[in-house]
């Protein structure tokens, strides 16, 4: 459908008339017919919320690397295409640094063409990096921001399962840009079973440190759960937090932001799922489910 090769289902013609989106469905179409392109995993399209009335959202857009055989060349093929053309020398320079500095057991998950934001920068997401690595990481890839600035997000957010780094590539920097994102997952979002009580832990340190509200730290405790569904088919709604990013700004503003999930996966009739709306029962755990 987002290629345009779907009869039954096309896009609004003001929104594949936009550049952005034009850009997006070459993106589609090389998926199709590139052996490269098929490796990638995942797409995600961002929207930015727009304080004016604009006939079509610019989405950003993002496609997992990390089943490719060769991550970084998957990267800067997606990367060209999204952008209308080759990176300039200092960004193709940069990209590829950022992949040859990993250490062995860190890996670029997530690539992002920024659409809707200015200089239209690239966002990598980088999984597997350990707290002690983290710093050096960054300082390899020429990251301009404070070490200190970091050291202060790693201890506010010291409870956690697993931890992504995010980061800019930005032409108006000419590399790494200083705003950086330390992402914290608990788990999978569909297992709610032991992850509710390791978020609440992580919601109350936030809280204590002033990156959370309680009233916020409630609200989120109160999403997580599931609802069963039997009207045609058996189906599953489960509704969790799938990370939250602790986000620096320059000169020096943090704050937190919380990524909710809503997935829905069908059941097998044989399953023994409580047909009611539950908060996470210690005892069932979800099947698996893809998004």
């Amino acid at each position: 459908m987002l290629a345009g090769r779907n009869a039954s289902a096309k896009l609004d013609s003001t929104i594949v008339t936009s550049p952005p989106w034009q850009r997006f469905r070459t993106f589609c179409e090389s998926w199709s017919d590139s052996a490269l392109l098929r490796q990638t995993s995942n797409v995600w399209l961002e929207f930015d919320r727009s304080r004016h009335s604009v006939p079509v959202l610019r989405p950003s857009v993002f496609f997992g690397v990390h089943r490719a055989k060769d991550s970084q060349r998957l990267a800067e093929a997606g990367v060209n295409l999204l952008r209308g053309g080759s990176l300039p020398a200092h960004l193709a320079h940069a990209l590829s640094h950022c992949f040859s500095a990993l250490p062995t057991n860190a890996r670029v998950f997530q690539v992002g063409v920024m659409l809707s934001r200015k200089n239209t920068p690239v966002r990598l997401c980088v999984i597997g990096l350990t707290r002690d690595q983290l710093l050096d990481y960054l300082l390899a890839v020429g990251w301009p921001g404070s070490t200190k600035n970091v050291q202060d997000i790693l201890h506010s957010v010291s409870y956690h399962h697993l931890l992504a780094v995010t980061f800019d590539l930005d032409s108006g920097v000419g590399g790494v840009g200083p705003r950086l994102g330390i992402e914290c997952h608990m788990g999978r979002e569909y297992r709610l079973v032991n992850v509710y009580p390791k978020w609440q832990v992580f919601l109350e340190q936030l809280v204590r440190v002033g990156l959370c509200l309680p009233s916020e730290r409630d609200a989120l405790l109160r999403w997580p759960g599931y609802t069963v569904r039997d009207v045609i088919l058996p189906s599953l709604f489960f509704r969790g937090l799938n990370h939250v990013k602790v986000v620096w700004e320059p000169p020096g503003f943090v704050y937190a932001k919380a990524y909710l999930i809503f997935v829905h996966a069908w059941r097998a009739p044989t399953a023994e799922v409580p047909k009611r709306t539950s908060k996470c029962s210690p005892e069932w755990v979800p099947p698996a489910a893809t998004v």
